[in-house]
Formats: C-alpha cells, structure tokens, sequence
C-alpha cells in the first residue's frame, strides 16, 4: 500500500507542476523501489503499473524532470527544517 500511495502522490505532484508550468523539476524520493522502476524502466508490481505508466507520460513531456532517491533520514531532516521555516515564518 506504501508504494501506491508514494506513487500516486509523485503522480499528483507532478501534474501540478506541470500544470503550474514549471520547467525544472528535481523529485527526491525514499522509495529506491520506485526511483528504480521509473529511472532504469523496471515495471515493479501490477499494483503500481498503471500509475507508474502515466508518471512516465508525464516525464517524458518538454522538461527537465530529475526524479532522485534519498534515504529516509535524510527526508526526515529536510521535513524537520522546512517545518521550522513555516514557524519562524509566521512569527
């Protein structure tokens, strides 16, 4: 369930930016699974393939779209600092 809710929110934000026209995109990822399945073009599971077909639609439209994998301490921090950027923000 894990990999299909990682891939639908890759799915989501990437039509998002698209949409919002961004033309340089950089996704960091703790799913090795997933960077590996849409980087090296493994099909992974039948759960996640549909959506792992329409992430690759996507990808391969005209833009610079990185897609990396970080460990997940290194999200954990990340998400811990941007979070004290939103408080510190609204002080």
């Amino acid at each position: 369930m894990h990999i299909w809710l990682s891939l639908w929110g890759l799915y989501q934000e990437l039509c998002l930016a698209k949409n919002q026209g961004v033309l340089k995109l950089e996704v960091q990822m703790d799913s090795a699974v997933i960077v590996s399945s849409l980087s090296l073009g493994r099909e992974g599971s039948k759960t996640g393939w549909t959506l792992i077909k329409k992430i690759k639609v996507i990808l391969i439209a005209d833009w610079d779209v990185k897609i990396i994998h970080v460990y997940p301490k290194a999200n954990w921090y990340a998400d811990v600092l941007g979070n004290m950027g939103c408080v510190a923000k609204n002080m």
